[in-house]
């Protein structure tokens, strides 16, 4: 059946609409505090029970107003009975009775859920806290605690084959996938002479899990019967089995006050805070190149625009280092941001091959960087660094756009009459292809390829005697290269 049909059918059918369990939540008993306290704490749990989402609660104003209207006299109210006709009165389905006591240095909030039609309570629990200040966390603690307690209860919408139901149950009560719902038909009920259900027969029909979970409804697998599913039958989510609440103490909140639950969600999130911290996606490289094919070969021209050298590798650069960091930003599946490498040139060979320690190369490298994780990534929930998030082996591909700066002085005798003594200053662009890995976020090796990259300058031609500038020398640069890269991440 296709999601059209499926919304198709829950309008069709909206005389069965979802509706909550409705609640009031009745004046807590105050024992040993006084009345403010005891109505603040009644307020937080009716807050508390709202907010969870799987219960229409009855405003407490309302509350109050109804019943004085109908003269209810609530002074000593604690009884089942008593819960169960102001209930009536309500015309709700549950009333919450409570109290809050003081045990020496202890508050201590207890509270109980009174069905109205069965006409008994049929959940309890309490928490302790240690300080006034903290009734509010106590409140909300024990009201959500409380509440996966209380089975949640609808009907059955409709049968749409021997295995699939429609039910009028959906996220709005918290349904979720492989969630187990109960189905039971109720038969005839039993009531004394005042009109209370003093007993109904109840027969297991199955049992059922969602396959579609809309706002209201869902649709569902019979996944097992003792009988056929029938149109208003009973289904229920069954209630959660919970551990009773450890007192919440105000000494365990002094250094995290947003944390209002109990103790063991605490614990649960001091383990978490206890893990490493989660990435904040900066990272910081140091590393070095290798250049395999030489770094840079030049051509120059003349004043004319004519070759007068030849492409010529720069003799002391041949399989030379590099030295560079990079800084940015990223998370398990990209890293970008900016890389810088600078290179001097620690002597000079002329075409010779002998060292001219008056001629000198500078080359800086400033890059934009982006980097492809695309076997990384995790599904976990928990708070995890970019390392275990990318794994102790990363793979990566990446892209560089560069800008190249630089200086260069060729100090070359043209002729007995010109120098050309000038420096070319150089300016350049280019692209860096990169396929590596990271071993653990620590350490990193990469190889590359620098393609379409060059860079030009101008020297000036001066006369030999008169030092008069006599035009411009023009060297062009060829960037392109293989080399390798490894460094430390910090």
């Amino acid at each position: 059946m296709n999601r059209f049909m499926f919304v198709f059918l829950l309008l069709s059918t909206s005389l069965f609409a979802s509706e909550k369990i409705s609640m009031a939540v009745y004046d807590f008993d105050a024992r040993t505090v006084n009345t403010a306290i005891a109505d603040s704490v009644a307020d937080y749990i009716q807050n508390s029970l709202f907010e969870t989402g799987r219960f229409n609660m009855m405003d407490r104003k309302n509350v109050q107003k109804i019943l004085k209207e109908q003269m209810f006299q609530k002074t000593g109210c604690s009884s089942t009975d008593c819960a169960v006709e102001a209930g009536r009165i309500l015309n709700v389905s549950n009333m919450v009775l409570g109290s809050v006591s003081k045990v020496g240095s202890r508050f201590v909030i207890s509270i109980q859920l009174v069905d109205v039609e069965l006409s008994k309570i049929v959940v309890t629990d309490k928490v302790e806290t240690d300080s006034e200040d903290m009734l509010s966390a106590a409140s909300t603690a024990l009201a959500n605690h409380f509440s996966k307690q209380v089975s949640i209860k609808g009907k059955v919408l409709k049968v749409m084959s021997e295995n699939e139901i429609i039910v009028n149950l959906g996220s709005q009560d918290k349904i979720e996938n492989d969630q187990e719902l109960a189905i039971e038909r109720l038969g005839e009920s039993i009531k004394d002479d005042a009109g209370k259900v003093i007993y109904q027969t109840r027969t297991q029909v199955g049992k059922a899990k969602p396959k579609e979970i809309l706002d209201e409804a869902c649709r569902c697998e019979v996944v097992s019967k003792t009988t056929d599913v029938k149109t208003g039958d009973i289904v229920e989510i069954k209630k959660e089995a919970q551990k009773p609440l450890e007192p919440m103490l105000k000494n365990l909140y002094s250094q995290a006050p947003a944390l209002q639950y109990s103790r063991s969600l605490i614990a649960e999130k001091t383990a978490a805070v206890a893990l490493p911290p989660e990435n904040t996606g900066m990272e910081f490289n140091l590393f070095v190149n290798y250049e395999l094919s030489g770094l840079f070969s030049f051509k120059r021209y003349d004043t004319k625009g004519n070759l007068t050298v030849a492409e010529t590798k720069l003799g002391s650069f041949d399989n030379h280092l590099a030295y560079g960091v990079s800084f940015g930003s990223g998370d398990e599946w990209t890293s970008f941001g900016n890389i810088i490498s600078l290179i001097v040139s620690p002597g000079f060979k002329d075409l010779s091959g002998l060292v001219d320690n008056n001629r000198f190369f500078m080359m800086m490298q400033d890059g934009i960087y982006f980097k492809l994780y695309p076997f990384s990534g995790s599904n976990s929930k928990k708070k995890m660094t970019l390392a275990e998030k990318r794994g102790d082996f990363a793979p990566y591909l990446g892209l560089t756009g560069n800008l190249y700066l630089g200086m260069f002085n060729p100090d070359v005798n043209s002729s007995s009459t010109i120098y050309d003594m000038g420096t070319a200053f150089l300016l350049g662009f280019g692209l860096e292809a990169k396929i590596g890995f990271d071993i653990g976020n620590i350490f990193f090796i990469e190889a590359a390829s620098r393609f379409v990259s060059s860079a030009s300058g101008e020297s000036t031609l001066k006369d030999a005697k008169t030092y008069a500038n006599m035009g411009k020398n023009t060297y062009s640069f060829n960037l392109n290269t293989l080399f390798l890269s490894a460094g430390f991440k910090f």
